[in-house]
């Protein structure tokens, strides 16, 4: 099998995970304790975390095949739960969480020495784990033991759309800045272009104002200059911090994956992609990472690398009754 040719250890990374940029979405593995708690809040009219962070295009939600099928038979548990009608939650389910989640189906990653680990305590996660190995690192969320203790999943998933909304902003400043200059920049030329005796009228008088025989309080000398690039540099400095912390705290709760590097290289650049990709555009994002001609037999032994009109996908949509 793809998932373990060729590995001499259980578990391996692709890079140490202190080292990965952070980008959104964020795909995001959830089991049925998580989900649960969601549908609970769903049904009860609250507004669920990671739906919500789903919803808004900062996560991509991705649960195991086996958890597809656990969630229905759990609506009565849920809607007791929650105090609500049954249907409630059915109307969570297939109405507003459906069309967020994707169905990973992975094959058993026999190699991965947490899987066999959990085989003897609770064989009902091992599809967990089975994912875990073909998608990571990844954010894999739950609040079952034996998966948090095995180093499979984190518990630390309810303040997540919080920090992926802090990377949203803090990357819309860093790309919208240098687009807005550069906005201002070409609408002055052409302008200047279409009124010279007015743009000249105005660098004169700009030249006067902030020039060294301008009024004291605008003149731009050399300590002033300074003072102004000193309060630029710091702004810079503390949105970069700010990214770097919030992308930090993001990247610790990453759990590594197991397996054929190829493989989970493809499941790597598909797992971020919201719509699914031509082969075209995979191969140049895949770059040098995997061999062009390696990459139909890739495609073809993995199931949870799902073909559609449009290209490919990791994972597939919830199946409907």
């Amino acid at each position: 099998m793809p998932n373990d040719r060729g590995q001499s250890r259980g578990v391996v990374t692709s890079a140490p995970i202190e080292q990965f940029w952070i980008e959104l979405p964020l795909p995001q593995l959830v089991d049925t304790s998580v989900l649960f708690r969601e549908l609970h809040s769903l049904a009860k009219g609250h507004r669920p975390r990671l739906l919500s962070a789903a919803r808004s295009g900062t996560a991509i939600l991705y649960v195991p095949a086996n958890v597809a099928e656990e969630v229905p038979t759990k609506f009565d548990r849920i809607a007791s739960a929650a105090r609500v009608p049954v249907e409630s939650v059915e109307t969570a389910w297939w109405d507003h969480y459906g069309p967020h989640v994707r169905v990973v189906d992975a094959i058993p990653a026999l190699a991965d020495d947490r899987r066999r680990s959990l085989a003897d305590k609770d064989a009902d996660d091992l599809p967990f784990a089975d994912a875990v190995a073909l998608m990571g690192p990844i954010l894999a969320f739950s609040d079952d033991k034996h998966l948090t203790s095995r180093g499979l999943a984190s518990k630390g998933w309810h303040d997540v759309p919080e920090l992926a909304d802090t990377l949203l902003g803090v990357d819309a400043t860093i790309r919208i800045t240098p687009e807005l200059t550069a906005l201002v920049i070409s609408e002055a030329v052409k302008l200047a272009r279409r009124y010279p005796q007015f743009a000249v009228a105005l660098l004169l008088l700009g030249a006067y104002i902030f020039g060294p025989y301008g009024p004291e309080r605008v003149r731009l000398s050399v300590d002033r200059a300074k003072t102004i690039g000193l309060h630029l540099l710091r702004g810079f400095l503390y949105i970069m911090q700010t990214r770097n912390e919030a992308s930090g705290q993001i990247a610790s709760r990453l759990v590594p994956g197991s397996g054929n590097e190829a493989e989970r290289a493809v499941v790597f650049v598909l797992a971020r992609k919201r719509e699914p990709i031509t082969l075209e555009t995979l191969v140049a994002q895949l770059g040098a990472s995997v061999d062009p001609d390696q990459l139909p037999l890739i495609l073809s032994r993995c199931p949870a690398l799902v073909e559609t009109a449009e290209g490919w996908q990791l994972g597939r949509p919830v199946a409907y009754p």
